[in-house]
């Protein structure tokens, strides 16, 4: 049994998936796209550019078939669009070495695979022959991707579902010994008969010969059992998920703005210039783990790309929710 190594799944979608998806759910409302089931197990993120966020508004009339372009931008204002965040890149993104077979093979992609070294690693989710060609991307359909993804997601909740509940347990002994502790000193009598009266309570469940204490090992090793059983499961699940998904790596060096992009992509929730200052201490990567880091080099970093927004409370989060022609966020 070993742990699932992805516990967050970053993804970049390109527009032809999202539009292909709008349409699906505009047809038949009935199932979840296979976008929002991921991200709602809190183990995917789907992020996209601005130039795929406009490619879906301007070309959706044009993909769109056996429904109306305005029953499936209705979908995908309603549906989707609330699962994802965009994420603004400068221009000069597309300058970056990486990328030039694809500005070669369709300039339209650029971004999307500029986006994905900035998060990397990431799953670029595409069927575009610029990105499958050029490495970005696998040669699985979308749908295939798509369900290999909620497969992932789904196993690393459960298995993060357990791993809480174990946690939740022990920090419930740990306090109860604690107050235990406290009782003892403020009130030694008090204690005494407490201490009594446990013990005579599991006296009483062991009982003569230990009968009952036998059974109630024997239920506790037959549902050790299952769940050792069960997290084996969620391995190999895991493992046969991952088997299927390509990940797009980091390439260069990294600087203040892609570890910062890497940190905030999976973080569960936004993070100030301190907090992300000692994350990337303890990463120890060239250029992020040096000690001359400082809170305020990444404030001024975060605060000159406009990929990065500043919340209340001086707390850091990557990218935005979806705009739509009207001006009007989600």
């Amino acid at each position: 049994m070993s742990r699932p190594s992805h516990p967050v799944t970053v993804v970049v979608a390109d527009a032809m998936i999202l539009m292909r998806m709008s349409c699906r759910l505009a047809l038949d409302a009935g199932p979840t796209a296979l976008a929002v089931d991921a991200t709602r197990t809190g183990h995917a993120r789907i992020y996209i550019t601005a130039e795929v966020e406009r490619e879906v508004i301007h070309r959706m009339e044009k993909v769109a078939k056996h429904v109306s372009a305005e029953a499936a931008l209705e979908a995908w204002r309603r549906l989707l669009a609330p699962s994802i965040t965009v994420v603004d890149l400068p221009f000069g993104d597309v300058l970056h070495p990486a990328v030039r077979g694809i500005v070669e093979l369709d300039p339209d992609d650029v971004l999307t695979g500029a986006l994905a070294l900035l998060v990397g690693p990431a799953l670029v989710w595409s069927e575009d022959h610029s990105l499958t060609d050029t490495g970005f991307a696998s040669e699985l359909s979308w749908r295939e991707t798509g369900e290999a993804l909620v497969e992932l997601a789904r196993t690393e909740a459960a298995w993060a579902g357990g791993l809480g509940l174990t946690a939740l347990t022990s920090t419930a002994l740990v306090e109860l010994a604690k107050a235990g502790a406290r009782f003892a000193r403020q009130g030694p009598l008090q204690a005494l008969g407490l201490g009594l009266g446990v013990g005579a309570a599991l006296f009483g469940l062991v009982g003569p010969g230990g009968s009952r204490w036998a059974r109630t090992r024997t239920a506790f090793t037959a549902g050790g059992r299952f769940v050792v059983k069960y997290a084996n499961e969620l391995a190999v699940r895991s493992e046969a998920a991952e088997a299927r998904l390509y990940r797009v790596q980091p390439r260069g060096s990294d600087g203040l703005v892609e570890g910062a992009a890497r940190r905030l992509a999976r973080a569960p929730q936004p993070m100030t210039a301190s907090e992300l200052r000692d994350a990337l201490r303890r990463s120890r990567r060239p250029g992020l783990g040096d000690r001359e880091v400082t809170a305020a080099a990444i404030e001024r970093a975060l605060a000159a790309h406009p990929a990065f927004h500043r919340l209340t409370g001086k707390r850091w989060k990557l990218g935005r929710p979806v705009r739509f022609p009207n001006g009007l966020d989600l």
